[in-house]
């Protein structure tokens, strides 16, 4: 025998995911049979019967005695136990194998739907349960991120008790309404004070919160409102205001070592925050200007961000100044601060590369100068802004050139800068044992006006600004060196006290200070630096 289970195939697939699993349909499930139904010729006992053989049905039912898998339909449908006649007539068949689970399941249900008159009550229960289940079903299918979160562990049992008190119009009205609240924050497994919409879980504000990064895998995109948090995430974490994100994957291993697996994707757009990030690598986007946020204000003005943590490879960041919101008539800029101290496992001292881009400044203080002993190595060898530099866009200052690194350079690492368009500025510590090698510096302006400007760099106690010919540094000819260790040793020769030699060797400008132990010889701490390409720093900077 078949019966019509529901007005349409949706109700009826619902129906028979109610009186099977007692939970609602998951997206895949429900279009496929309704598929099944509504475009390969189908039929609902087809349906039923595959039911009845799944791994979830036969967990649920396999064990039972004949009299328990009628209790159990029975609650399933209409929240009550069976009557005893009902009881002892389905139980009887289901022991003599004169009809099936399958067939049994459908008789029940449709004889409560068919069937309004003889028991309302079973009638308003399986179709408010329906309704229910479709409300969720529709959730679910709606949003990707809950509908992954409705296939994890434990979700069924999250659908079972949002379906299980649903018996007519008023539980059904309470259990849709639970949907977007409490069922919502259950399914989600949502930490207290977490809204979620649309694929971004936000945070109000909280003086300091801690949440679970288990909790936190599914969501693609976290808020924070808060000055302070403290998460395990792998996600993009938005920032208003200061953030503590760790890596997903991270472990401490025996003997105390910390590794780290996972990239941190975080943006700032608040001024005056501090992003303390530790895992694998890191990207950070600072963002000067940002919309509405619904519960919290949008932000117009400058924004500077200091990052700290515990990076074990690289950290990229992103600075991007934006026309003001609000009067359109100037620009924000943003800016971000990196200070290295080794040995603090919260100053970025396992950090080997930085990669700098966008329109805003970045400040890099690699000295060490804070640290323990100070100015000793650190980890960071590769600094690389070639993606750093833009102009003003908007107001009087239109068209200057800002944004560019501010660097401070360590005596002790061998350091690798490439600098981009921006107004780059440097301070180098660079020896002849650790010699730095700076590609892309500036010493041509754009024009002769005041917008236009050249990176600095300061270097054995001598300033480069190219303001005015530079008496400071001194020529020298190395074309009769027969190597490059050769020349620096002829450069320590004819040093005078207190200025540079310049020389070129192979298409490389080198400005050598004779600041070492023995005064007129070569030594490793002699100041040293290669400067990639050919270039006149003696004389004036002007227009290319």
């Amino acid at each position: 025998m078949e019966t019509e289970m529901a007005q349409t195939p949706t109700e009826a697939v619902q129906q028979l995911y109610l009186a099977y699993f007692n939970r609602p349909a998951e997206p895949g499930g429900l279009k496929f049979w309704v598929d099944a139904i509504t475009k390969n010729g189908g039929s609902l006992k087809d349906i039923s019967t595959a039911f009845s053989k799944t791994p979830e049905y036969q967990a649920q039912f396999d064990r039972l005695t004949p009299e328990q898998i009628v209790t159990k339909i029975y609650d399933n449908l209409f929240n009550r136990a069976p009557d005893p006649t009902g009881l002892k007539y389905w139980a009887g068949h289901l022991a003599s194998g004169a009809l099936s689970p399958s067939y049994v399941v459908d008789a029940i249900a449709s004889s409560a739907v068919d069937n309004p008159t003889v028991s309302p009550a079973d009638t308003g229960a399986v179709n408010s349960k329906v309704k229910a289940a479709i409300a969720f079903t529709e959730l679910t299918i709606a949003d990707p991120v809950i509908a992954a979160a409705y296939g994890r562990q434990g979700a069924g049992e999250i659908a079972k008790a949002y379906l299980h008190g649903v018996v007519d119009a008023t539980t059904l009205a309470a259990a849709v309404a639970s949907l977007q609240t409490t069922t919502l924050a259950r399914l989600l497994d949502m930490p207290p004070g977490a809204a979620y919409s649309a694929g971004v879980l936000t945070f109000a504000a909280s003086p300091v919160l801690t949440v679970d990064g288990a909790s936190l895998a599914h969501f693609p995109s976290i808020v924070f409102g808060q000055d302070s948090s403290i998460v395990n995430a792998s996600q993009k974490l938005l920032a208003h205001g200061d953030l503590y994100a760790t890596a997903a994957g991270y472990a401490v291993a025996d003997g105390g070592a910390v590794t780290y697996r996972g990239d941190l994707q975080v943006s700032a757009d608040r001024d005056a925050n501090t992003l303390t990030l530790k895992g694998d690598t890191a990207t950070v986007n600072v963002t000067a200007t940002a919309a509405s946020t619904g519960t919290l204000p949008a932000y117009d003005g400058d924004v500077h961000t200091t990052i700290d943590g515990d990076l074990r490879t690289s950290l990229t960041v992103n600075v991007v100044n934006a026309v003001d919101a609000k009067t359109a008539t100037a620009d924000t800029l943003a800016s971000a601060t990196i200070t290295i101290v080794s040995g603090d496992s919260n100053s970025l001292a396992a950090l080997k590369a930085l990669k700098l881009a966008g329109n805003g400044s970045v400040t890099v203080d690699n000295s060490n100068d804070t640290g323990s002993t100070p100015g000793a190595a650190t980890a960071l060898a590769t600094i690389d802004a070639g993606g750093l530099g833009g102009t003003l866009t908007v107001g009087a200052r239109s068209g200057e050139i800002t944004g560019g690194l501010t660097f401070t350079g360590n005596a002790n690492v061998t350091e690798q800068i490439t600098l981009g368009s921006g107004h780059d500025v440097l301070n180098l510590r660079s020896t002849y044992a650790n010699m730095d090698a700076v590609a892309g510096f500036d010493r041509h302006k754009e024009t002769d006006d005041l917008a236009s400007t050249v990176d600095v760099m300061t270097f054995g106690g001598i300033t480069i600004d190219g303001a005015t010919a530079n008496a400071d540094i001194v020529k020298m000819s190395a074309a009769k060196d027969a190597s490059l260790a050769l020349a620096f040793v002829h450069a320590a020769s004819v040093a005078p006290v207190g200025k540079l030699v310049q020389f070129t060797y192979e298409n490389s400008t080198y400005l050598f200070a004779d600041t070492g132990t023995t005064a007129g010889a070569l030594d490793g701490d002699d100041a040293a630096v290669r400067i990639v390409g050919v270039t006149d720093f003696t004389v004036p900077f002007t227009p290319a």
